[in-house]
């Protein structure tokens, strides 16, 4: 995809949460000669340029719908911040979707669910 030479052994697996446009994605998967193979995106312009980059790769949409039990695992776990959640535009819903970030990352890594118990109610 992006002519990296490869080392004959499968590619480190990215996930990639709240996306944007991929930038830091594009950074992982060069430095790390990684693959990008599943995202997080709701903004419709910003997934066309994130597609462009990754067109195999599924938008998984609003990861508190997402049922990570049946989502690939992923050898390095990225993503931006949330900032729908705290915009004055967005849903001003707090940290909800940070908190399903941490949910999700303990079902791929086989974690404990929210660690540090700060729930899943907006503040």
């Amino acid at each position: 995809m992006h002519d990296i030479p490869s080392s004959g052994t499968r590619p480190l697996r990215v996930d990639s949460l709240f996306s944007g446009y991929g930038g830091l994605d594009l950074a992982v998967d060069h430095h790390f000669d990684a693959e990008t193979i599943w995202y997080t995106e709701l903004n419709e312009h910003v997934v066309r340029v994130f597609s462009h980059h990754w067109p195999d790769a599924p938008n998984l949409g609003d990861i508190g719908t997402i049922d990570w039990s049946q989502v690939p695992p992923v050898d390095i776990l990225c993503g931006g911040f949330p900032c729908q959640d705290v915009s004055t535009v967005g849903k001003q819903a707090g940290l909800a979707a940070f908190v399903d970030a941490i949910g999700a990352t303990a079902t791929l890594r086989d974690l404990e669910s929210d660690p540090w118990g700060l729930g899943v109610e907006p503040a």
